[in-house]
């Protein structure tokens, strides 16, 4: 069982077969999420996990074994997938893939060195630690800082109902991150100019076992406690549908950030849905 959390219709659907309640329940409930879960304009969300924790061990038919994570990419045209859908950030750059072969048309290159990541110019290593905020993040993302804080992992978010408003979604238009960094500092911005150009903004919906994904930075979480944690934001969401019908005064400020281990890569077997977003 999973819910798809690509719609506020498909979270009330998910819902109703999750439990036993009938749509008049749901929507009881969820107009009622925040009574006694708010004080002095303060919502405490360990209330609202409380809450619907007492209110599926009531009403839950089923266990949620698995669940959606929405990657927001931009992809290269006139290149398949093929098996595998999601690359960890090490083997994007380290491997052959269509982004090395972009970034090799602008002399750029990527070694590796006992899971360190370094960057190649025209040849020559970049120090790429020392100037402005995209230099420490680049570093910080290759494992130049720290090995063992390097960031390669696949991320994205639990929910794509609203997702146009996260501030993600017009950031991660323009490129991948690590290619805006980049270009940021080789003094290229002709880089992101060149990628937009051959490009298409795309929206991947994975279908993980709820034990793969850690979310919110909580990596010692048990599969119970993200379920709880993913339909408390589910009711509040659809607190919202009940409550508030002007759609464009919804914000996506409670979604739940997702991510995989760093060297985990995502294979074709679980694409779920491929997205073609119109930005």
């Amino acid at each position: 069982m999973f819910i798809l959390t690509d719609s506020i219709e498909n979270i009330v659907i998910s819902i109703s077969e999750l439990t036993s309640c009938s749509l008049r329940e749901i929507e009881t409930f969820s107009r009622e999420i925040y009574d006694g879960c708010e004080e002095n304009s303060i919502i405490y969300m360990d209330r609202i996990r409380k809450k619907v924790m007492n209110f599926m061990e009531i009403y839950a038919k089923a266990k949620i074994e698995m669940v959606c994570m929405h990657h927001l990419t931009r992809r290269l045209n006139g290149y398949s997938d093929g098996k595998t859908v999601g690359n960890n950030l090490h083997d994007l750059l380290c491997k052959e893939s269509p982004l090395t072969s972009f970034l090799a048309s602008f002399m750029v290159e990527f070694t590796s060195d006992n899971e360190v990541v370094r960057m190649l110019y025209r040849g020559q290593e970049v120090n790429v630690g020392v100037g402005p905020a995209a230099s420490i993040r680049l570093k910080l993302r290759l494992g130049q800082l720290d090995k063992n804080a390097r960031d390669h992992c696949i991320n994205g978010f639990a929910f794509a109902d609203r997702l146009e408003k996260n501030n993600y979604f017009s950031y991660l238009s323009y490129g991948p991150e690590i290619l805006q960094d980049i270009a940021e500092v080789l003094h290229r911005p002709e880089i992101i100019e060149a990628y937009k150009r051959q490009s298409s903004y795309y929206r991947y919906t994975f279908l993980l076992p709820i034990s793969l994904p850690i979310m919110n930075s909580t990596p010692d979480a048990t599969n119970d406690e993200k379920a709880i944690n993913l339909l408390a934001v589910c009711f509040c969401r659809m607190h919202d549908l009940y409550c508030e019908p002007n759609r464009k005064a919804w914000y996506d400020h409670d979604n739940i950030l997702m991510r995989l281990s760093e060297n985990d890569s995502l294979s074709t077997e679980f694409l779920f849905r491929r997205t073609l977003v119109d930005d």
